[in-house]
């Protein structure tokens, strides 16, 4: 068979933040949200630290990413002292990983 469909081939590109992630302040048992922008090819994957220490997704911690637009959300849904600190998202792929 043979397909009339010219092949696209995706450049590899190590994950770059477009917009890196802002400073965010809150009151304690309010919600946070945090979001910052990453492209790369091939697929990235993306992951959540607080001052190093992994964030597993959880009713308590909501973490999205949309490869289409490369938006990426952490939300905590009720705020406390323990969650303050520094917050980092790592995004990595076969060519790379970049934190912001």
């Amino acid at each position: 068979l043979t397909s009339s469909k010219p092949m696209t081939i995706q450049p590899l590109k190590k994950p770059i933040f477009e917009r890196p992630l802002q400073n965010v302040t809150v009151r304690e048992r309010q919600k946070a949200t945090m979001q910052c922008i990453v492209k790369g090819s091939p697929d990235t994957q993306v992951k959540w630290y607080n001052n190093g220490n992994l964030i597993e997704p959880s009713t308590d911690y909501i973490t999205n990413y949309d490869r289409i637009n490369g938006l990426c959300t952490l939300t905590i849904t009720e705020a406390f002292n323990q969650d303050s600190g520094q917050i980092t998202c790592v995004a990595t792929n076969a060519v790379g990983s970049e934190s912001s």
